[in-house]
C-alpha cells in the first residue's frame, strides 16, 4: 500500500475528482460503449461492495 493512503484517504480525498486513464487495446471498445469506474470502501472485507463512481460513453476521440 502506498505511504500516501496507510492512514486513510479523507473526505475532501473522497470526494475530490479525480482522473482515470486506461487501454482499452483489444477490448472491443466502440463508439457509444459505456465505460464505468467502482471503488469499494470495504475493499478488505471477504465480500466487498462495490459502488460506481463514475462513467463516461465512449466517443470517436476517446478510441483515437
Amino acid at each position: 500500500m502506498p505511504d500516501a493512503i496507510k492512514s486513510g484517504v479523507s473526505v475532501a480525498e473522497a470526494q475530490a475528482p479525480f482522473d482515470v486513464t486506461l487501454s482499452l487495446v483489444g477490448t472491443g471498445a466502440k463508439v457509444g460503449d459505456t465505460v464505468a469506474v467502482y471503488a469499494s470502501t470495504n475493499s478488505t472485507s471477504l465480500t466487498p461492495t462495490f459502488t460506481q463512481i463514475g462513467s463516461k460513453v465512449l466517443t470517436a476521440g476517446d478510441l483515437s
